[in-house]
């Protein structure tokens, strides 16, 4: 693989491409100031004793090359000619051919000449960090471990910034190369996705919703705008403006969308009412229109720089980075969760994930488990590479890296993997296409089906979609759907329903047993008892959700709980449905229930109505267990009068031994 564009807003306060050479963390203009000021040895150990007329043309050139730098090019450039070993003037046209991008390769060459004449010189460790940057991010591993071993050797100070980076990268160098000869043979494909989503300058950072009908991304053509297209039967539709509530004058880019796609947190810089550098901003979509975007606030966003967002599939936790005060290195990953209608305080997610160098670009998969993230303060294969870590009851696994072809020398940041896990959408930036040339597009976004060993690392999880609405008069509802598995990996998730349209989509985890409580206020809640290796198998998994209007003197029947003949034990299956109705009960501390216990035909009718009303109080009884209070609870028992169904088969009669509720005026 070569390189995958890194995204608006990672180094600055819009989108810039990392250029061919630009090693991290280094600002060269103010190196080479720094070092204009500094007088370079003339003469060291290494190199005879340099010529008269080289020193004078070197000593001109430094008086001019702060207001003439092209004049001083000239200057050292005929330095050299004078005299091949004045590595001090290979140094200085270095410098300057580093400022100008269209000349960074060619500025190497010199460097590699200054250290080929001159290897001892402390003054020129500056030198062997660019040249060791260049090998690394060309893939050269073994030539950028010797250019950084250059620096450990003449650095005593171990605590010295420059000393702590070197010793960063031999261990990305060591990494690779160890990987490396572990694996052969790696090969891989980009697969741009077809136009007309690829027809831009620059396209990049690409999120889906869940059902991948929807993309958006950012476009740059010298401003950043965010774009969106759908999924026909046609294929891809034109890209779009996303909406004019949300593209302005400014930079708008590194998107996330929830699981339904109707809820939008986007990073804008420089915008009048931000508080820092790049903010994070809301904008929800009501029917076809996106509304005004509002700031996240004081909490999400400080007076730094925030961006590239990440929404769980329920849009109740956030993900993102920032250089925020309180981190632990440049750039941090963070989390937030939304209380009632407010983001609380974010939390730095601490030394499992990030460290002392930068971590960007987060991506929560729609499981809730895995978390995607790139970073260059790890070992792996030199610059940002993507790492995987997992959430296990609110700690963070060893972050893995996920190794080739994904990550190789260059940078990573900005993918994003479906629901199934088998899909990686990402941008692509090709650094050795002319980006000044007519027609030029240096970042492409692209499709990658994902190798088994890396679905592997993913729990997929079933996208649902459907409809709630009024039994009776079909009239659309804004239903709450909460998702559960009771597993203490899996945290529960929330969905809610489009009140005009009645629309929902959730997820649900493909390898869990899970149950959806689907509610509405005058409504009964359902309760469904969910069979993932059924789902799997559909194609369209699309349900319509019909709730009925509360009735006092309707009941609802408990699915779920069912008993043995003779017995009021309840079996353990019926715990999950329990538990659902006890926290609507407790979320809606005004109702009173009366539980109706059933039995079937079999025996004398004072046995049964004993029996049955055993079977009503042992509901109740484990729903106080849960917190509800007895007094909102009623028991009665009607034994074997009122049949569910008739018939004299085993199976007919344990559907009549049963527990109903209806709800008390």
């Amino acid at each position: 693989m070569a390189r995958l564009a890194t995204n608006p807003q990672i180094h600055a306060d819009s989108v810039e491409e990392l250029s061919s050479f630009k090693p991290v963390k280094v600002d060269f203009f103010l190196l080479l100031l720094v070092l204009y000021l500094t007088v370079l040895p003339h003469n060291s150990g290494a190199q005879t004793k340099i010529k008269p007329s080289a020193k004078r043309h070197y000593d001109t050139a430094n008086s001019v090359v702060a207001f003439d730098p092209d004049q001083a090019l000239t200057l050292f450039k005929e330095s050299i000619r004078i005299d091949s070993t004045f590595a001090a003037a290979y140094i200085r046209v270095g410098q300057i051919l580093l400022r100008n991008e269209l000349t960074q390769k060619e500025s190497i060459k010199y460097y590699v000449n200054a250290l080929r004449l001159d290897s001892n010189q402390v003054a020129f460790l500056p030198a062997y960090e660019i040249v060791g940057l260049y090998f690394l991010q060309q893939g050269n591993y073994e030539k950028a471990n010797q250019y950084f071993h250059g620096i450990t050797r003449l650095e005593v100070n171990r605590s010295n910034k420059i000393y702590k980076s070197a010793a960063r990268y031999l261990s990305q160098c060591k990494f690779a190369l160890n990987y490396l000869k572990k694996r052969t043979n790696i090969a891989f494909l980009h697969q741009p996705l077809p136009e007309p989503l690829n027809t831009s300058f620059s396209q990049s950072y690409p999120v889906l919703t869940a059902d991948l009908q929807t993309i958006i991304f950012t476009r740059n053509n010298l401003d950043e705008n965010l774009y969106t297209s759908s999924y026909t039967e046609n294929g891809w539709s034109k890209p779009q403006s996303l909406s004019r509530e949300i593209n302005t004058d400014f930079n708008e880019g590194t998107c996330t969308i929830s699981t339904d796609g109707r809820t939008l947190i986007f990073a804008a810089c420089k915008r009048r009412e931000n508080y820092g550098k790049c903010d994070l901003y809301s904008s929800k979509k009501i029917g076809n229109a996106w509304q005004k975007p509002q700031n996240l606030g004081p909490l999400i966003n400080s007076t730094s720089w925030q961006s590239q967002p990440s929404l769980s599939a329920d849009g109740r936790t956030l993900f993102f980075s920032s250089d925020r005060r309180g981190g632990i290195g440049g750039k941090d990953i963070w989390k937030s969760h939304l209380d009632s209608l407010s983001w609380c305080m974010p939390i730095n997610l601490g030394e499992e994930i990030n460290t002392e160098f930068d971590e960007v670009s987060p991506f929560i998969h729609a499981n809730n488990i895995s978390l995607f993230f790139a970073s260059d303060g790890r070992p792996g294969m030199g610059g940002l590479d993507i790492f995987l870590s997992k959430n296990n009851t609110n700690h963070w696994s060893l972050p893995l890296n996920l190794g080739m072809p994904l990550n190789d020398y260059a940078n990573q940041v900005g993918f994003a993997i479906a629901p199934d896990c088998q899909r990686a959408f990402y941008s692509y930036n090709d650094r050795s296409i002319d980006q000044h040339k007519q027609g030029s597009k240096i970042t492409v976004l692209c499709d990658y089906a994902l190798p088994d060993s890396l679905q592997a690392l993913c729990p997929a999880v079933i996208v649902i979609k459907g409809a709630a609405t009024n039994a009776f008069t079909k009239k659309p509802l804004g239903v709450k759907l909460l998702v559960n598995t009771h597993e203490e990996t899996y945290s529960p998730m929330t969905f809610i329903a489009d009140d005009s349209t009645g629309f929902f989509l959730l997820v649900l985890p493909s390898h869990l047993r899970s149950t959806v409580l689907i509610e509405e206020d005058g409504y009964y809640p359902k309760i469904l008892e969910i069979d993932t290796d059924l789902l799997r198998t559909r194609k369209d998994n699309l349900w319509n959700i019909e709730l009925q209007p509360i009735e006092f003197l309707k009941s609802e029947i408990l699915k779920s709980v069912t008993f043995e003949y003779n017995s009021s034990a309840l079996d353990t299956n019926s715990y999950d449905e329990l538990r659902r109705l006890a926290s609507y009960l407790l979320s809606h501390p005004s109702l009173r229930l009366l539980i109706e216990g059933h039995t079937d035909e079999v025996g004398n009718e004072q046995n049964n109505i004993r029996l049955s009303i055993q079977r009503a109080e042992a509901v109740i009884e484990y729903l106080s267990k849960l917190g509800v209070t007895s007094e909102r609870l009623e028991a009665k028992g009607y034994g074997k009068t009122r049949p569910l169904i008739t018939g004299d088969t085993a199976e007919l009669r344990k559907k009549n031994r049963r527990v109903e509720w209806r709800i008390l005026k």
